[in-house]
């Protein structure tokens, strides 16, 4: 029900073109094959690499290869996830200092057919995959968690893990619909919500929010991007 991927390349290139030099990860959710093929066009040249290769897996995090080092990585599906959605993991180190990084996309809320909160179960799994991965004191969350209140409860109570919208005093914005969307079409745009999460642990929030970028009124998603500066 939102604009095609055809009406939105332009859209798509002009945003990574922006913000490609001031940042070192870009978390992706639902980005299929072609369009990870059609966003590496632009930043590859700026120097980032992806993290995961499964082509079933399209929670991508791509990184700047000169800034950051690759320590490990690991991608899990998640349980009850009809439509594929996975978790990517990834350890990294900067300047000596180390951090780990999941990326995921939960079940949406239209998709639970029994009406049941899978959410609850899948952020569960995300925090004991990244427990997993190290014991690094600094840890991040991301993604499209489709919920306003249960996976962040569960990752806040297992990993004492904050939006960085809380951690600045803020009330974090919503992040969908953008104005890519026709309301009328999808019970999900008929009002706004919070979607879309930067939850972390051990780091030092200098800044975060909600980027409104479009490009002659044509948005890269129905869903807004959210950025945070870190220091760790």
């Amino acid at each position: 029900p939102m604009q095609p991927i055809e009406c939105r390349a332009a859209a798509l290139d002009g945003f990574f073109k922006a913000y490609a030099h001031i940042t070192d990860v870009f978390a992706l959710q639902e980005c299929t094959s072609g369009m990870l093929e059609r966003i590496m066009t632009v930043l590859g040249p700026a120097g980032f690499v992806g993290v995961h290769d499964n082509p079933k897996n399209q929670e991508q995090i791509l990184f700047k290869n000169d800034r950051l080092k690759l320590l490990q990585q690991s991608g899990v599906r998640l349980p009850g996830a009809d439509d594929g959605n996975h978790v990517t993991l990834a350890r990294f180190s900067v300047d000596g200092v180390f951090f780990s990084l999941a990326n995921t996309h939960l079940s949406w809320q239209g998709g639970s057919v029994d009406g049941s909160n899978e959410r609850f179960e899948q952020m569960e799994l995300v925090c004991d995959a990244l427990k997993q991965l190290s014991s690094d004191c600094c840890k991040f969350v991301c993604g499209d968690l489709n919920d306003i209140y249960a996976p962040v409860k569960v990752a806040h109570e297992n990993l004492g893990l904050l939006p960085t919208f809380t951690q600045l005093g803020k009330t974090s914005p919503h992040t969908l619909p953008t104005p890519s969307v026709d309301p009328t079409m999808e019970v999900d745009y008929f009002a706004s919500k919070t979607y879309d999460w930067i939850l972390c642990q051990g780091a030092k929030v200098l800044n975060t929010e909600r980027i409104d970028y479009d490009l002659e009124g044509v948005y890269p998603s129905d869903h807004y991007p959210v950025s945070a500066t870190c220091l760790i």
